[in-house]
């Protein structure tokens, strides 16, 4: 019984444990890469609404700035919509 509950609670630990992430780019404008960009991530909440239907709202998570390369990325984002 103890060995199970052993496995069990092992188990559960795996199980609990949050998977994050990363979201990574790279701006780029006529072929050009762009140093120097603010790139904005932003986590998405949709609630549903009778009058207007599905109301979009974006709350700012991160922010980073382009490289010289014009690359950005944000690590260990949690599950979720973002735009």
């Amino acid at each position: 019984m103890n060995k199970l509950l052993s496995i069990f609670i092992v188990f559960a630990i795996f199980v609990s444990t949050a998977s994050a992430a990363d979201i990574s780019g790279n701006v780029v404008s006529i072929g050009k890469n762009l140093p120097g960009q603010k790139v904005e991530l932003s986590r998405v909440n949709t609630t549903q609404s009778d009058e207007t239907g599905v109301v979009y709202k974006f709350i700012p998570v991160s922010d980073k700035t382009t490289d010289k390369d014009g690359n950005y990325a944000f690590t260990d984002i949690n599950d979720g919509k973002y735009r």
